[in-house]
């Protein structure tokens, strides 16, 4: 796509998709990408927008696996990307 404007509003709704579908560490991926692009185009709306999405996937994903607590504990190994997102001590 030759517009990074539009890459970044696809790639924070399919992030948003993700995250309705239960899909939430490809929602994670795609809401750091789209993130990053909103750094890259100053977009503050964006990058709000994309940190509220990102926060959404990695709560909801943190409490659908098991993990140590504590931040950036292991990935589960169950075929995951094996990123690490960081979850508060609870």
């Amino acid at each position: 796509m030759d517009d990074p404007a539009l890459l970044r509003l696809s790639l924070s709704n399919l992030a948003v998709a993700c995250w309705k579908l239960g899909r939430f560490e490809e929602g994670i991926e795609s809401a750091e990408e789209a993130f990053g692009l909103a750094v890259a185009l100053a977009d503050r709306r964006g990058e709000a927008k994309d940190t509220g999405v990102l926060a959404s996937c990695s709560a909801h994903w943190a409490g659908t696996t098991k993990h140590s607590p504590g931040w950036n504990s292991p990935s589960p190994s169950n075929g995951s990307s094996g990123r690490s997102v960081p979850r508060p001590n609870h």
